[in-house]
């Protein structure tokens, strides 16, 4: 919410160098809280990588609201005054509300996609789990990109400009796939570099013949490699779902945004992963195969509504 209005007012790289910030603290209190300091600090495991997490989160949240709060902010734009606006309220909850929800269903979704994965065996969720970390940390170039769309299309649209938001359109498209063109020499030629995160002589369950509870086949290794691939195609039409979700989303467009989502998880995504892998013959490919037809069917529905135009006619002021 806080940087929200700083991203607002295109102080986008404040909120940037503060996160950047704050994760660097998220990972020092991670190596100091999860393996301790001997004779200092006990070693505290999960529990201490969640600690670090919450400081980090926290301080930024605390540097925002100081930055907030600051005379120069309260004299210009009333940040100061507390109270609650009824109608200012009913706006923000016309427009949050829907995403908010849509959030918990995706949330939900995806809890159950994987629970029914792990019913194929310890193997297959593992390489699963490794295909989710990557893509979350790849994620950030799409969830850049829908927020700096919604953030340029939303002063567009207050200035009575709506119909450039379709330039900002084809320019993040074009950053998008730009950044996977390059990134996709990474997963396609070189996916060993990224399953080299997870391969340390520390985590024997993901070496072939290692120790500790179980290993990777070599056949299941290829497997991972082949699920990278897949990978990159599943992040190009997400970062297409961002990007247009953004623009929709600075329309006040959410109510589609989450009639599509509620929909497409059950039908698209979960009720095809439950019969064809939970239950069928497919394995972690074809889960992978499900999530990029997933994407693929919410991108066109979205980008179906971007140019149908609909969105152009909603007021937001009134």
């Amino acid at each position: 919410a806080l940087a929200a209005f700083f991203v607002g007012r295109g102080k986008t790289r404040l909120v940037m160098l503060l996160a950047f910030w704050a994760n660097v603290v998220n990972v020092l209190l991670d190596w100091l809280l999860i393996f301790g300091v001997e004779g200092w600090l006990e070693p505290m495991g999960i529990k201490g990588a969640a600690i670090a997490t919450c400081f980090g989160n926290i301080l930024q949240a605390a540097i925002l609201a100081a930055l907030f709060l600051r005379k120069e902010m309260r004299d210009e734009f009333g940040t100061g005054r507390i109270g609650i606006e009824i109608k200012e309220m009913v706006k923000c909850l016309r427009v949050g509300a829907p995403q908010a929800f849509l959030l918990f269903v995706e949330c939900i979704g995806w809890s159950f996609f994987y629970k029914t994965i792990a019913l194929r065996g310890r193997e297959e969720i593992f390489i699963m789990g490794i295909a989710q970390s990557i893509i979350i940390l790849f994620m950030f170039a799409a969830e850049g990109i829908g927020r700096g769309a919604a953030a340029i299309c939303g002063n567009l649209i207050g200035e009575g400009r709506a119909e450039e938001s379709f330039k900002v359109f084809r320019s993040g498209l074009t950053i998008h796939l730009a950044f996977f063109a390059i990134s996709s020499l990474l997963f396609l030629l070189y996916p060993q570099l990224l399953m080299n995160f997870f391969m340390s002589e520390n985590l024997g369950f993901i070496q072939e013949g290692g120790a500790g509870g179980g290993s990777l086949s070599s056949a299941n290794i290829k497997i991972l490699a082949s699920v990278l691939q897949l990978s990159l195609f599943y992040l190009i039409f997400e970062g297409v779902r961002w990007l247009i979700s953004g623009i929709l989303s600075a329309a006040g467009d959410t109510l589609y945004l989450l009639v599509v989502g509620t929909l497409t998880v059950p039908l698209c995504l979960l009720l095809p992963n439950y019969f064809f892998v939970g239950h069928g013959s497919f394995g972690v490919i074809g889960a992978i195969g499900i999530c990029i037809a997933f994407s693929c069917v919410v991108s066109s529905l979205f980008l179906w509504r971007l140019f149908g135009r609909r969105w152009q006619r909603i007021n937001l002021l009134t």
